[in-house]
């Protein structure tokens, strides 16, 4: 049976992939605030979350 990997957002907006929810993300650890991405929205939901990890590293060089 070939597993279904399912792309998870955190309310905060942090992406995770994997076949079950999160338990809690690491970014904000918040506790089952996952919801699964639809497959019509995944590729905007991970080019947001690229972005925003590059503003931090911007933000982390000030």
């Amino acid at each position: 049976m070939k597993s279904k990997n399912i792309v998870w957002e955190c309310a905060c907006g942090y992406i995770q992939h994997g076949d079950t929810m999160p338990e809690d993300c690491p970014k904000c650890f918040r506790v089952a605030e996952f919801s699964p991405v639809p497959e019509d929205m995944i590729e905007e939901k991970e080019a947001e979350h690229i972005l925003s990890m590059t503003s931090e590293d911007e933000d982390d060089e000030d």
